[in-house]
């Protein structure tokens, strides 16, 4: 019997051997089955060779972790000891499952591993008829490799000004780190006026390089205190190309370029940080594009001339005085013209006290202009970069005829947060820098009743 109990342990040791005292008998009992002992399943690393032998009463499972990136996994197997038994190897992604079937016979099981985000395949070995010995490699995906540029053409009016230029994309539950470089605006005569040029070249799923599907944040984001670019929306804009085409740093290939690629809407955000979003189109295409487009029109004021147009575009001195416009979140657009004040130009945020009713208000400096002021500067406000960062004092009356909630953002915290109205309520002085309302709106009606309600 000793022999036989050996035996059993050595040839079952991986099944249940199950035993007791029986205290009325005064017997020791035991049970022997083909029920396989639970143990933890074990997870090894992609690009590894492992040999299996595959017991005939049981399966074998295994994990692979095969990492970020997205391609195919080649699933090498080799038959080593299988006549006359056979085997299956079962592979799930996913949810997806690919198999071998019973065969007898070396071959290679491929899984489409195409989300960042579940790194994971689970195998199962099973072995027919009697034990097997079959030999596997699983490979790390095949990525294909992607070569992103980060491309931002701008204006000669613009040279010197400093932004960020960053992109990130999600997959799934899976974030990329966010990709961000400091860009100095180019001045030149070239058309296209190219201010930036990188290359960054990796496989699809690494950090940098997005997968087929995923979302790609394109972003322009001011950085203080050195950024000074006022990006305006939806003037400036997106656009992103996938292509098999090479465009290199030459005035013919950007314009070949930006006519061939998509612009990105809508343009989302405020100040200090703009967006747009768009899906990586599919296929094996090596060259991704994400183009920043800062060449905005940029307004002039023409002179009469009888003697041509070119004389009333060019031989016109430029306006002494500054048109300015009113920053304020009920879209109302009221402009003032204003004399010259020191050290200011177009680009600047001044106050100004249009009437003494509203208190001293915030403009932005639009454009020169020869018309005669109506208003003065009174300080120029270096601290504001955007309209968005202005408080400004309202009364808010509901007008759509039933309860309604309005979202505005908080002028101390910056954060969004709700104003409950009854029908036909009318909130007062509500302090505050912008509202989630699409204009022109049948909802609300805004009154402006004083400027810079926290200064």
């Amino acid at each position: 019997m000793g022999e036989w109990f050996r035996d059993l342990f050595i040839d079952g040791f991986m099944f249940q051997k199950l035993g007791g005292y029986d205290p009325f008998q005064k017997e020791y009992v035991l049970a022997a089955n083909n029920i396989a002992i639970p143990v933890e399943i074990e997870c090894i690393e992609c690009g590894v060779t492992r040999t299996y032998i595959l017991d005939d009463r049981a399966t074998s499972e295994l994990c692979v972790n095969v990492g970020l990136l997205v391609g195919d996994v080649n699933i090498n197997y080799k038959a080593i000891d299988v006549l006359p038994g056979s085997f299956e190897i079962e592979a799930t992604y996913n949810g997806v499952v690919v198999t071998t079937g019973n065969t007898q016979v070396s071959g290679t099981l491929v899984v489409d591993k195409d989300t960042v985000g579940v790194s994971v395949i689970d195998l199962a070995l099973s072995g027919f008829d009697k034990d097997v010995t079959v030999e596997i490699t699983i490979e790390c995906p095949d990525a294909n490799i992607i070569t992103l540029f980060q491309i931002c053409v701008s204006n000669d009016t613009e040279a010197g000004q400093f932004i960020h230029n960053e992109y990130q994309w999600t997959d799934g539950t899976y974030v990329s780190p966010l990709h961000s470089t400091p860009v100095q605006l180019q001045s030149g005569t070239t058309n296209p006026l190219v201010s930036q040029y990188d290359i960054v070249v990796g496989p699809q799923g690494a950090g940098i390089i997005p997968a087929n599907g995923a979302d790609i944040s394109v972003i322009s984001r001011k950085i203080a205190p050195v950024d000074d670019f006022v990006f305006e929306n939806p003037i400036d804009s997106f656009r992103y190309l996938r292509s098999s085409t090479l465009y290199d740093n030459t005035p013919v290939d950007i314009a070949a370029l930006l006519a061939a690629s998509t612009l990105i809407v809508p343009t989302t955000g405020s100040a200090p940080k703009y967006q747009g979003n768009f899906t990586m189109p599919g296929g094996t295409f090596e060259y991704l594009y994400l183009i920043y487009d800062y060449r905005n029109s940029q307004l002039r004021e023409l002179c009469y001339s009888a003697v041509s147009a070119s004389d009333a575009f060019c031989g016109c001195s430029p306006g002494v005085n500054f048109t300015a416009q009113q920053c304020r979140a009920d879209n109302v657009i009221n402009e003032v013209v204003v004399g010259p004040y020191t050290g200011a130009k177009v680009g600047d945020f001044v106050e100004i006290t249009p009437d003494g009713f509203l208190g001293t208000c915030i403009f932005r400096l639009v454009e020169t202009t020869s018309d005669p002021d109506t208003a003065a500067i009174t300080a120029i406000r270096t601290d504001i970069y955007d309209c968005s960062q202005v408080c400004n004092m309202y009364d808010i009356e509901n007008v759509s005829g039933g309860p309604i909630t309005l979202t505005l953002t908080d002028c101390v915290l910056g954060t969004p947060y709700e104003l409950a109205f009854t029908t036909g309520q009318t909130w007062t002085n509500v302090c505050a820098r912008d509202f989630d309302v699409v204009f022109p709106n049948t909802d609300y009606v805004f009154t402006l009743t004083f400027c810079d309600c926290l200064a």
